[in-house]
């Protein structure tokens, strides 16, 4: 009884603070869109009233935003009206909602099929549904764009970051074949959207910059 009170209460609160959320209804769409932005997909099999499912997806229109809506196109598949799914799950009974990472590149790639990562969210633990979307979010390596002056400072726009990825920018002064000295010149968090504007205030008239994110 008590599990069938709180859920309500989570669900209220889901529409309460939600954000808008993109959820393609077939592969066809969550693959381009996914291909278009750089993103892997996020499949989501359930069907109409099933609370777990409400819930999970509640969970990426809230608390899990950021992550989801920067790292992820949003599939959501109801097993009754569409046999995509079986793509990626074959036909069996299962406890819903069936969730499924998708690289886009690679549709045959597709990771940690599961079916109880709704259970537990919070902080990125191990075998949560937020460590698992961390886990397969799409980027692991900054692009740096074209070093720039700007009133005589350097400039340098960084995208393609995990979001939530430690971020440590160094500088050099000069390019050896072996044994060159970093500096670390910048920490930070990466943020939602995966662009950050680097601005160097203390640039020296010659230097080489490099990116390292810890994911």
């Amino acid at each position: 009884m008590k599990r069938r009170f709180l859920l309500p209460v989570l669900l209220a609160a889901f529409s309460a603070q939600a954000q808008s959320l993109t959820w393609y209804t077939n592969k066809a769409d969550a693959f381009q869109a996914a291909a278009a932005a750089g993103q892997r997909v996020l499949l989501v099999v359930g069907t109409a009233g099933c609370g777990n499912c409400e819930y999970t997806m509640g969970l990426c229109a809230t608390s899990l935003y950021p992550l989801v809506s920067s790292e992820y196109a949003t599939w959501y598949d109801d097993y009754l009206l569409s046999q995509e799914y079986t793509n990626y799950w074959q036909p069996g009974g299962y406890t819903l909602p069936l969730l499924t990472f998708i690289d886009p590149n690679t549709p045959a790639n597709y990771a940690f099929p599961s079916n109880f990562l709704f259970e537990t969210t919070g902080p990125p633990a191990l075998n949560t549904f937020s460590n698992q979307l961390y886990r397969f979010a799409s980027y692991t390596n900054a692009v740096m764009g074209p070093c720039v002056l700007n009133q005589g400072t350097a400039q340098v726009n960084i995208s393609r970051l995990t979001y939530g990825a430690a971020v440590t920018v160094e500088r050099s002064t000069a390019l050896a074949k072996t044994n060159t000295v970093w500096q670390t010149v910048e920490c930070y968090t990466n943020a939602a959207g995966k662009t950050h504007t680097f601005v160097d205030t203390n640039a020296l008239p010659r230097a080489f910059y490099r990116v390292h994110c810890t994911r």
